[in-house]
C-alpha cells in the first residue's frame, strides 16, 4: 500500500504534501501543509485499493474496465458526503476547507487534529468515574452523527482510534463514512467491498448487509464496551461463525457494576446495540441513547466550545425564574399593593 501514496513534496494544488497519516480500504490520508500560509491540514485522498491503481503520472486510474463503473460509483459517493460535511460544520467533526477534484479522483482537505485516542485518554480517569466520561464522550459525537444520519450518510467504522480526546477535552470524530462508499459498489455486485474493524463492526459489513444508523449503534456500543471493560468485544465474524452452526452467542457480558439509574441505562444501552442481528438492535441514536443521553445534554464537557452571546439566559426578576409567567405577575402586583399598604400605615401611626 505505501508504493501507492503519493510522494513527498508532491503538490496538490495549494498543499505540500508532508508524510502519510494512514491508510485504508477506501482512503489514503497525508499530512500537508498550506504552501503560501503554512497551516498544517490533513488530506484525505480517495483511493479504493480493490478497485484502483496509481499511474506513473501519479494520476489514479481502474484497474480494469469492470471497475471502471464501480469507481465512478465510489466518487460520486464520496463527493456526495464530502459536500454534507463541508455545508453543516460541527465541533465534534473535523473543520473541512476544501474538496478538490485533480488526478481522476477527489481530496477532503481538513484540519489536522491531535490528541488521544479514545480507548487510552480513559485510562487516566478514576473507574469510579469512566462510566460518566464514557457517556459524555459517547453522547457528543452522536450529535453530529444524528445530523449526518438525517441526509442517509453513516460512519461504518466508528472504534476508539476514530474518536480523539482534543487537549481541550472535546471529542472528535475522524475517518466519516469511508466504508459507506462500498455499498454502492456492493448495488454492483461487488460484494467483497467492505471495511470492517474486528469488534467494532457489525455482521453486515462482513457480509454485505444494509448499512444504517444501527450499523453505527453496534459500533458505539462496541466502542462504550471497551473503555468499561477494557476488552474489544468478540469479533462479529466469530459470533457468526458459532451462532450460524447453531452454537451460543460468544460474546462476554460486560463485567461492569451500574452506580446509578444513569449508568444502568447505558449499560442496557450496549447489551441492545451490540445484538447480532441488525433488526433486533435499536434503529437509530435517538432509540439508543434513550435515558443516559438525556443526561448528558445537560452537563457539557469540559473545554466544549462556549454558547454564543445572549445564548444564556439573562438574569431577571427572580420570580419570573422561579415560578410560571402566569402566577409570577399577580404575586409581584400582590407584593407591592402590600408594601404601599404597610407605608401608608406606618405613616398613619407615625402622627
Amino acid at each position: 500500500m505505501a508504493d501507492d501514496a503519493l510522494p513527498l513534496g508532491f503538490e496538490l494544488g495549494d498543499y505540500r504534501i508532508d508524510g502519510i497519516l494512514g491508510q485504508g480500504g477506501f482512503a489514503i490520508v497525508y499530512r500537508a501543509t498550506h504552501t503560501e500560509r503554512g497551516y498544517r491540514v490533513a488530506v484525505k485522498e480517495l483511493f479504493p485499493h480493490d478497485v484502483v491503481r496509481r499511474r506513473p503520472d501519479l494520476g489514479v486510474a481502474p484497474v480494469d474496465a469492470e471497475n471502471e463503473r464501480v469507481f465512478d460509483v465510489i466518487r460520486r459517493d464520496f463527493d456526495r458526503e464530502a459536500a454534507l460535511l463541508f455545508r453543516f460544520p460541527h465541533p465534534y467533526l473535523p473543520r473541512i476547507h476544501a474538496v478538490l477534484g485533480a488526478h481522476d479522483t477527489f481530496y477532503l482537505v481538513m484540519d489536522f487534529e491531535t490528541g488521544q485516542p479514545l480507548d487510552e485518554w480513559i485510562l487516566a480517569v478514576p473507574v469510579r468515574l469512566r462510566a460518566e466520561r464514557a457517556m459524555d464522550m459517547l453522547g457528543a459525537v452522536c450529535e453530529p452523527l444524528e445530523r449526518l444520519h438525517r441526509n442517509d450518510v453513516f460512519h461504518n467504522d466508528i472504534k476508539p482510534d476514530n474518536i480523539l480526546v482534543r487537549d481541550d477535552g472535546t471529542p472528535v470524530l475522524l475517518d466519516f463514512g469511508l466504508a459507506g462508499y462500498s455499498d454502492g459498489a456492493r448495488a454492483l455486485g461487488r460484494q467483497n467491498l467492505h471495511f470492517a474493524s474486528d469488534g467494532y463492526s457489525p455482521v453486515e459489513l462482513y457480509t454485505g448487509g444494509a448499512t444504517g444508523p444501527w450499523t453505527d449503534v453496534y459500533a458505539l456500543a462496541a466502542t462504550a464496551y471497551r473503555l468499561l471493560d477494557g476488552h474489544v468485544p468478540v469479533s462479529a465474524k466469530h459470533r457468526a461463525r458459532s451462532i450460524y452452526q447453531g452454537g451460543p452467542d460468544p460474546i462476554a457480558r460486560l463485567s461492569y457494576s451500574p452506580r446509578n439509574a444513569r449508568q444502568r441505562q447505558f449499560l442496557e444501552a450496549i447489551a441492545a446495540g451490540l445484538r447480532f442481528d441488525a433488526a433486533h438492535r435499536p434503529q437509530s441514536l435517538a432509540d439508543w441513547g434513550r435515558g443516559w443521553r438525556q443526561a448528558a445534554v445537560l452537563a457539557p464537557l469540559p473545554g466544549r466550545p462556549k454558547a454564543k452571546p445572549g445564548a444564556r439566559p439573562r438574569p431577571g426578576n427572580p420570580l419570573r425564574t422561579l415560578l410560571p409567567a402566569r402566577i409570577a405577575a399577580p404575586l409581584a402586583l400582590a407584593f407591592l399593593l402590600l408594601l404601599v399598604l404597610a407605608v401608608c400605615l406606618a405613616a398613619l401611626f407615625a402622627r
